[in-house]
């Protein structure tokens, strides 16, 4: 699958600074956007926005008059800002349990399920991160949904645009996410809004869930399709204005 990484267009400032108390001539190998103040030792730079999500190893080396010290090894991990820059509603999905949870999205109904508010007509970036015994995996995912059901015996109804199965992979390993675009304009959704009206306010409780398909290596050149369905949340649909 193709990593894009068009959500990420802007380099970010990482504050990967290291103090080193010695006299010599200091230099630092292997290490492209990293550079080192050779009076105070102060290691630092700018990294781009490719070098997000991974990890180096950098050579330290030493000089004076004596000759070059063998290089001592500096690994950097360089992680993602914890704010998404691109807008995403970040999921994650927890592969033991099927319970997904919702960055920075607190509230629970009474039957203990996440709860999730937006708006008819909306359009955004969903981020679904996948966990698996309290860490983060990257799944060769092959497919990737959300869906929601208003009433029995309703069909399901997806929640995204008609054909866009558009996943868009960033990062890799212990940073990857999956981002698919949420389109809230189906007319099914506005029909059962107008049916919903009342004098409290037309909003609209529905049951959702995320759905994933990623392909598993048996071995033997043998592999399956996987297909795994989310515990239900909570999608709290409100009617846009007139």
């Amino acid at each position: 699958m193709a990593r894009d990484q068009r959500f990420r267009r802007s380099s970010a400032s990482v504050d990967t600074s290291r103090r080193l108390a010695c006299p010599l001539r200091l230099s630092i190998r292997q290490l492209p956007f990293f550079s080192i103040d050779e009076d105070t030792g102060l290691i630092s730079g700018v990294v781009s926005t490719e070098a997000q999500g991974s990890i180096w190893v950098a050579q330290l080396v030493a000089e004076n008059e004596d000759g070059v010290s063998d290089p001592a090894r500096l690994t950097f991990g360089i992680e993602y800002p914890e704010v998404e820059i691109d807008g995403a509603i970040h999921c994650v999905f927890d592969l033991d349990s099927g319970a997904v949870a919702f960055r920075g999205l607190d509230q629970v109904s009474e039957d203990g399920l996440a709860v999730v508010h937006a708006k008819a007509n909306d359009q955004f970036p969903l981020s679904v991160q996948f966990v698996r015994r309290e860490q983060i995996v990257e799944l060769p995912i092959t497919e990737l949904q959300i869906a929601g059901k208003i009433n029995e015996p309703e069909p399901a109804v997806a929640l995204q645009a008609d054909g866009d199965d558009t996943i868009l992979q960033v990062g890799s390993g212990e940073t990857a996410r999956y981002i698919i675009w949420v389109d809230l304009t189906a007319a099914a959704l506005d029909t059962a809004l107008y049916d919903y009206e009342d004098d409290d306010g037309t909003t609209v409780s529905m049951l959702a869930e995320i759905r994933a398909e990623y392909t598993v290596d048996l071995g033997e050149e043998l592999t399956r399709t996987a297909n795994r369905s989310s515990l239900n949340f909570w999608l709290i649909l409100h009617r846009d204005l007139a």
